[in-house]
């Protein structure tokens, strides 16, 4: 007797425990439950590749990390035929940080600022010279170089606006324009394979003390948008144009950081073991031709005047230049290049803008870029009326079952109903407690296993009848059964 009391304590304590758990914590509810965010984006990949299923899977994978590292948990993510990916967020988030971070390519990319700068974008002393326009830059389509295709399309009118693009293929630009065809007089222009565009700026407003105090490469100010033409062969094993890339960055030790002269936030990156030894190598050639041209133009020393020559290495994410540091070859901790395999990205960022960049350099670059195509939020209204008439169903079934265990078990069908609740009340404390996700197919799972429950009592209790029928006592039965 001792030992059923025991037990019976242990239960009671058990479901006090979990009440007041209960009051403390509630469930966390699914999309459908709550309400969210369901972005649906789609693969467009450039012009000459072939979008495959490594390619949707691989990106799949680095949402689901980026989406973790949002602080979301249990994300829906699933491909959808053909090209497109369904991002599913519940509760409350910043709709457009979450789509932003979650779609954006991510491209880093490092340029030698002078040398792999086009002879259309270079001064006479090498240093890029910005464009306020873009189509000086580009090619036109029919004078496309042999042995190259066109990595970007644009549409200009008479008066040389820009109709359409950028676009990477040709018919894709035509969708852009209004009835599919080209305007009379239109002309078609492109970007080669073997060059690249990269920006720099913004248009922001002009009187904006920060953008205007902001440097582009030319001396300009970030405070509008400017255009360089950059050569463009990464497959290039001799001489590879970027010179480093998104590949070479060690993702684990990437975080948002903050600069110790000016204490603005910056992104601090790592490479790998290949990467440092590219970047050394790199910042080393930028020194010792800075320390050339200087000594052609007969300066000598480490002055203003020698520093005049130094050169820069560009850093550029998703073809904007983010910052362009000098190689102070008068620098002795410089005159070598840069060892150890470290570096930063600058760019006026806000704290929040450097941590959504570290996370998205943490998690790696997307293989092909994705367009978001459609944004739904989900109303919490809609998924409280889901849950309220979830409940009413499942309270109706349970009611239904602990009837019919009354009417045909009598007391064992009172036995049955206080074990299916010391049962479920269990189970909700497992769900708190391991801070399971409900959606409205969980709550069926749920009482699905209820119901199971109830089944099992029943096989029990038809098996304790038999063994009364067949003249044992009800102590005996009941242990058979």
């Amino acid at each position: 007797m001792r030992r059923y009391l025991l037990i019976l304590l242990v239960l009671l304590g058990a479901i006090v425990a979990v009440a007041t758990f209960g009051y403390f914590r509630e469930p966390t509810l699914g999309l459908d439950l709550q309400g969210g965010l369901e972005v649906v984006y789609e693969a467009r990949p450039e012009a000459g590749q072939e979008l495959t299923d490594e390619d949707l899977d691989r990106s799949v994978e680095i949402i689901r990390q980026r989406v973790d590292k949002l602080g979301v948990s249990e994300p829906e993510i699933r491909k959808q035929e053909p090209d497109q990916i369904v991002v599913a967020i519940a509760g409350e988030v910043d709709s457009e940080r979450a789509a932003e971070v979650i779609g954006q390519t991510a491209q880093l990319e490092f340029y030698d600022l002078q040398a792999d700068v086009e002879p259309v974008s270079a001064g006479p002393d090498g240093n890029p010279i910005p464009s306020p326009a873009l189509l000086p830059l580009l090619t036109p389509a029919d004078d496309l170089p042999d042995g190259t295709t066109a990595r970007e399309w644009y549409l200009y009118g008479e008066e040389k606006e820009r109709l359409a693009g950028p676009a990477a293929t040709r018919a894709e630009l035509l969708q852009q324009v209004e009835g599919g065809e080209a305007p009379e007089g239109a002309e078609f222009y492109v970007v080669p394979s073997n060059q690249t565009v990269l920006t720099c700026g913004s248009n922001a407003d002009p009187n904006d003390e920060a953008a205007a105090a902001t440097p582009c490469p030319g001396g300009v100010s970030a405070a509008q948008q400017w255009y360089y033409l950059y050569k463009f062969q990464p497959d290039n094993e001799e001489d590879p144009i970027p010179r480093l890339t998104g590949e070479d960055i060690n993702g684990d030790n990437t975080d948002q950081d903050f600069d110790t002269q000016t204490g603005q936030p910056i992104v601090a990156i790592e490479f790998t073991g290949e990467g440092g030894d590219k970047f050394h190598a790199v910042t080393r050639e930028l020194s010792q031709r800075g320390a050339l041209i200087a000594a052609q133009n007969g300066v000598t020393g480490r002055g203003e005047d020698a520093r005049q020559f130094a050169q820069n290495f560009a850093i550029v994410l998703d073809g904007e230049i983010r910052s362009f540091p000098i190689i102070d070859f008068t620098d002795p901790s410089l005159a070598d290049g840069i060892s150890g395999g470290r570096a930063q990205i600058e760019g006026d960022f806000s704290i929040e803008e450097a941590k959504d960049l570290a996370l998205v350099l943490q998690t790696g670059a997307l293989p092909v870029e994705l367009v978001q195509v459609d944004s739904t939020q989900v109303s919490a209204t809609l998924g409280a009326d889901s849950l309220r008439q979830a409940l009413i169903a499942g309270i109706g079934g349970l009611i239904a079952v602990a009837l019919f265990l009354l009417i045909v078990y009598r007391f064992l069908g009172v036995v049955a109903i206080v074990g299916l609740a010391v049962y479920g009340v269990f189970l909700y404390g497992a769900i708190l407690l391991f801070g399971v996700r409900l959606t409205l197919p969980g709550i069926a799972g749920i009482i699905l296993t209820i119901g199971v429950a109830a089944d099992a009592n029943i096989v029990i209790f038809e098996r304790i009848k038999e063994e009364v029928r067949a003249g044992k006592y009800v102590r005996a039965a009941i242990a058979t059964g």
